[in-house]
């Protein structure tokens, strides 16, 4: 059994201060900011984790949380993005370097069909949808006399 002093002050030094002022556990009200910037220049998503009976990760932007899960199923997502899709799928990014500098150098982009994106007037576009018409003779609503 663990001594009461001891007790009472890990208790004390490992937990973190809510923002009532309060001691939670430890890993409580961490929040980040990510994603491309909002209208304001700020990032637009946010994450945070709550310290309730849970200790749940939310996910949301600033105007309303969008998904929230248990500390038990984040962490299998951690997992899923760190081991399977950065680690194992990429090879820490390297993988998808390597893969677009081959694929740069053998111009086989040019012989299966990728065109290079250049802004083309949509007049001259071909394969672009007729313009509505605007007036009644051109929609065949016309009074014959």
């Amino acid at each position: 059994m663990m001594p009461r002093r001891l007790a009472d002050w890990l208790y004390k030094h490992l937990a973190d201060e809510h923002w009532g002022g309060g001691e939670c556990p430890p890993g409580s009200m961490l929040k980040m900011q990510f994603g491309p910037p909002d209208d304001d220049g700020k990032p637009m998503y946010t994450a945070s984790t709550v310290p309730n009976e849970g200790h749940e990760l939310w996910i949301g932007t600033r105007n309303g949380w969008r998904f929230f899960v248990h500390r038990k199923y984040a962490m299998q997502l951690a997992i899923f993005i760190l081991w399977q899709w950065w680690a194992k799928a990429t090879w820490f990014g390297l993988k998808r370097r390597i893969w677009y500098a081959a694929l740069s150098a053998s111009n086989r982009h040019q012989r299966i069909g990728f065109r290079s994106y250049q802004a083309v007037p949509s007049h001259k576009s071909p394969g672009t949808a007729p313009e509505r018409p605007d007036s009644a003779v051109e929609r065949g609503t016309r009074n014959e006399e």
